[in-house]
């Protein structure tokens, strides 16, 4: 063979070599990029909320800025609050502010507020009613459907019931803390943590009397006593509820509350617990938990052994599957509702994930691009490289995982179907 037939010979298989070494990342038709903002003027905050909207603050001059919702701008402003979505992404209010006037800006409407400072905004769990608040001359003004209340030393945050019937907050007041439900006191304990309303428009809530805890659904305590209660949620629906609770014992657990049950429904005991999130519909809880060293990822009753390092679990936004990351000693590893499946790769287990419900694919952004990986096949998908993307979602509306992404000024839409 001649020398120059040989060193031919030789790029083919260099080049065919580092074809097959990549061939497992795909830039193809499954991920595409949409420009949004075409960065006629500096992009300066962007995001995206978990239904199907987007958002971008840009500003087209020096201290004055806009923002953008789904590609529709607002006039320009000295300065905006970040924008809130309801439940189903039907609807959106964020307050924006030009010397010294502010205004409530919704999907269909911008209402002039007699405000010095803006407050919060909160939509009912059923997305019919949005309630607000703003300070006017150091008073704090409240208002829900119908419903106008003014006060101080308000706490912590709103709470609406459905159809915007029941309005509940906290007021510090000494070392005291009071709960009132549509202006009108309820109880008064050393600590309170409010999980919502329940489906029949009573407040359910946890409550410090001394040193113990309780829950209460109304003014009835539906609880034993704890030492501790820490994270405390309720579904949308408002019947299904989860708490994490410290005992006397030392040990922790998860306890769940609904309606189809006579007592409430109790995990097993851990050294600790963290991270809890509940289901859409039924009665279930997931959490994190440690025991004995162990790191475990826990439904309802089941726990399942999580690695060296885990994601905090959650459910998809169906419900029918629990979803984590976890690292090991080499590698890491999807969790599905315990199921193992193993990323030939290492990843974070505290990054954000988004995950498409009944298949073997996770999305997650690097520095530069959004990563779509099949599990099945070990194949790898890529869009556009960008000089920063945001974290990925899986937009159930779409059927598409997405993320935001930026190239200088320029705003772009990162999606991958399947």
């Amino acid at each position: 063979m001649s020398e120059k037939l040989f060193t031919s010979h030789c790029k083919i298989i260099f080049i065919l070599t580092v074809f097959f070494s990549f061939s497992y990342t795909l830039f193809s038709d499954n991920c595409k990029d949409y420009m949004l903002l075409n960065g006629a003027e500096d992009l300066v905050e962007f995001g995206m909320d978990t239904t199907y909207h987007w958002w971008a603050v840009t500003a087209p001059f020096p201290e004055r800025y806009r923002l953008t919702i789904d590609g529709v701008e607002t006039d320009v402003y000295e300065s905006f609050t970040r924008p809130v979505f309801s439940p189903d992404g039907n609807k959106y209010g964020f307050f924006a502010e030009f010397g010294g006037d502010w205004k409530l800006i919704t999907q269909d409407s911008i209402i002039d507020l007699a405000a010095t400072e803006a407050g919060e905004i909160v939509f009912s769990p059923d997305s019919e009613v949005m309630a607000y608040s703003y300070f006017e001359s150091g008073s704090e003004v409240i208002l829900c459907g119908g419903m106008k209340f003014e006060m101080s030393d308000r706490i912590g945050k709103l709470y609406v019931g459905h159809r915007g019937f029941r309005l509940a907050y906290l007021r510090q007041l000494g070392g005291q803390q009071k709960l009132f439900v549509n202006g009108n006191e309820v109880e008064t304990y050393d600590a309170i943590k409010p999980f919502g309303f329940w489906m029949n428009g009573q407040i359910l809530y946890a409550a410090k009397n001394g040193y113990d805890w309780s829950i209460y659904r109304g003014e009835e305590e539906i609880s034993e006593t704890y030492k501790s209660i820490s994270d405390v949620k309720i579904n949308l629906r408002g019947d299904v509820a989860g708490f994490l609770a410290g005992k006397s014992s030392g040990k922790s657990t998860g306890i769940i509350i609904s309606d189809r049950y006579r007592d409430l429904i109790y995990g097993q005991d851990y050294d600790q617990v963290s991270n809890l999130d509940i289901h859409p519909t039924e009665p279930m809880i997931t959490y994190n938990a440690k025991k004995y060293d162990e790191m475990l990822v826990v439904l309802n009753g089941t726990d399942y052994n999580a690695g060296l390092e885990v994601g905090t679990p959650h459910f998809t936004y169906d419900g029918e599957e629990v979803i984590y990351v976890g690292c090991g000693s080499f590698d890491c590893f999807l969790g599905i509702s315990g199921k193992k499946v193993t990323i030939p790769m290492q990843l974070s287990s505290t990054a954000t994930y988004a995950y498409k419900p009944g298949t073997q694919t996770l999305a997650y952004s690097t520095s530069s691009s959004m990563i779509v990986r099949d599990l099945d096949s070990g194949t790898q998908y890529a869009g556009k490289m960008m000089d920063y993307l945001s974290s990925p979602r899986y937009n159930r509306f779409n059927d598409r995982y997405e993320a935001l992404g930026r190239i200088g000024n320029r705003l772009y839409l990162m999606t991958c179907s399947f």
